[in-house]
C-alpha cells in the first residue's frame, strides 16, 4: 500500500495518482494500493480520487514533515467527512495538536496530565468526526 506522502508524487490529484499508476505499470509483481490524501485546497480531488480507486485518505492536522502535503484544520477536514462517509471511504488522521506538541518539545514536559488532556482532545475529534457520520446516515445516506 503506497501511502500518499511516501513517494513522489504526493497523491492529492488523480493527477499525482495516474503519474503513481504509469510509474508502476509492468514493474509490479504484487498487488498494490493507493491511498490519496487531503490536503488544503484540494477539497475538489477528493471524489475524483474515489472514483479513480483510492483505498482511503489520509490527513495530518499537525505539520507533515514535508512540506507538500500540508496540515489542514479540522474545518477544512469537515467538508470532506459526508463525502467520505456516503462513499463508505476510511479516514486516516494524525490528530497531534501542533500547540501542545511545540509547548511539549520546548519544555521537555512529558508529563501525565499534558499526556491526558493531548488524549482527551483527540477524542473529542474523533467524538466530532462521529457525530458528522451519524448525521449523514440519519439522512438517509450510507
Amino acid at each position: 500500500v503506497d501511502m500518499p506522502l511516501n513517494s513522489d508524487p504526493v497523491t492529492t490529484t488523480v493527477a499525482s495518482l495516474e503519474k503513481k499508476l504509469k510509474a508502476s505499470k509492468g514493474k509490479l509483481k504484487v498487488n498494490c494500493g493507493y491511498w490519496g490524501g487531503i490536503v488544503p485546497g484540494n477539497g475538489k480531488e477528493v471524489l475524483p480520487l474515489i472514483k479513480a480507486g483510492v483505498l482511503g485518505f489520509k490527513v495530518f492536522l499537525t505539520h507533515s514533515g514535508i512540506d507538500e502535503f500540508p496540515n489542514i484544520t479540522f474545518k477544512e477536514l469537515e467538508k470532506s467527512l459526508p463525502l467520505l462517509a456516503e462513499h463508505g471511504v476510511p479516514l486516516l488522521a494524525h490528530a497531534e495538536l501542533d500547540k501542545k506538541i511545540d509547548n511539549l518539545e520546548k519544555t521537555g514536559l512529558y508529563n501525565d496530565t499534558i499526556l491526558h488532556e493531548m488524549k482527551k482532545e483527540r477524542l473529542q475529534l474523533r467524538d466530532e468526526i462521529a457525530k458528522i457520520k451519524l448525521q449523514h446516515n440519519s439522512e438517509g445516506k450510507q
